[in-house]
């Protein structure tokens, strides 16, 4: 399994699926596998494939007594900075929404102005949704307020470059997982 251990409380995974129509999800889509990532001095590297989307799977191990927050950025293909859980422009380094966590389990995407989630995707093919070629995730504890968070870096890249650089291979699709179906 493809988990990468952001605190000591919380893993994360990013799980695949195909591209949905129009860029836009509004629930979890079953998942056709966990992606594959690379850990260097700068984060993690996590390939995009085309055609296809990311979700982030939120892993706890913490009582629904002492909730973490995880807030994410994402950077669009024009440079442009949108906090993902809000929707809107991010100003700065910090998110303006987070997610409680164990009362979410995934992190479906960037939050669409109207409803649902826009997919996330190094190269969204549907015109107007975004494309990120960065995400940066944050989790921090919800208590106290001002807690310091946990920062990850996550560049994706198209699958020839990831296997480039993380010399791992990316594996085909998946139909018989069940995560987040």
């Amino acid at each position: 399994m493809f988990e990468y251990k952001l605190t000591p409380h919380l893993s994360v995974s990013f799980q695949r699926y195909r591209y949905p129509d129009y860029g836009i999800v509004y629930a979890a889509p079953t998942s056709l596998g966990a992606l594959p990532f690379c850990a260097g001095s700068e984060g993690l590297t996590v390939p995009s494939p085309d055609g296809e989307a990311i979700w982030i799977g939120l892993l706890t191990r913490v009582a629904a007594s002492e909730p973490l927050l995880v807030g994410m950025l994402a950077t669009g293909a024009d440079g442009q900075h949108l906090d993902a859980i809000g929707g809107g422009p991010a100003e700065g380094t910090t998110p303006l929404a987070w997610l409680r966590v164990p009362e979410m389990r995934q992190l479906l995407g960037i939050s669409h102005p109207a409803d649902g989630w826009w997919a996330l995707a190094r190269e969204a093919p549907f015109a107007g949704a975004p494309s990120c070629v960065s995400l940066t995730l944050l989790a921090r504890p919800e208590r106290p307020r001002h807690a310091a968070a946990v920062v990850l870096p996550i560049q994706l890249t198209d699958s020839t470059a990831f296997e480039s650089i993380c010399h791992t291979r990316v594996p085909p699709l998946r139909q018989d997982s069940a995560y987040g179906s």
